[in-house]
């Protein structure tokens, strides 16, 4: 079944009222809104968060079904940026330690018989 909206604020309407619980208005047939499901709006948003995020804004009042899905496929994909720039984070951190750490490693005890024979050392400590 078709949800069915207030014409003048946009709110969802229980099925058979007369009257607007959040405006007061009366209803008629000829002024209520029906919208169906609109998932393409959610993909649409998910793709091209900016848009989706400009769908919602503008029809807010006007279809809040598809104002919905637009702003919820924009909210994942903005989230999932984030998530994604988290994780890049981490794994750059991750290597710049990891490559210190052999750096350091690679001239302790490595480089013992190099500096005998350059420095002639006899113990490095």
């Amino acid at each position: 079944m078709k949800k069915m909206y207030c014409a003048y604020c946009g709110k969802e309407l229980k099925d058979s009222v007369n009257f607007c619980s959040y405006c007061g208005k009366e209803i008629q047939e000829n002024n209520v809104k029906k919208e169906k499901s609109s998932i393409g709006w959610g993909i649409l948003g998910f793709f091209f968060p900016l848009v989706g995020l400009i769908l919602f804004l503008v029809w807010l009042k006007d279809r809040p079904l598809a104002s919905k899905y637009a702003g919820i496929g924009a909210l994942i994909k903005f989230l999932l940026y984030i998530y994604v720039i988290v994780i890049l984070i981490i794994f750059v951190i991750s290597e710049v330690i990891l490559g210190v750490d052999k750096a350091i490693n690679r001239n302790t005890k490595d480089d013992f018989p190099r500096r005998q024979e350059v420095y002639g050392e006899d113990d490095w400590s």
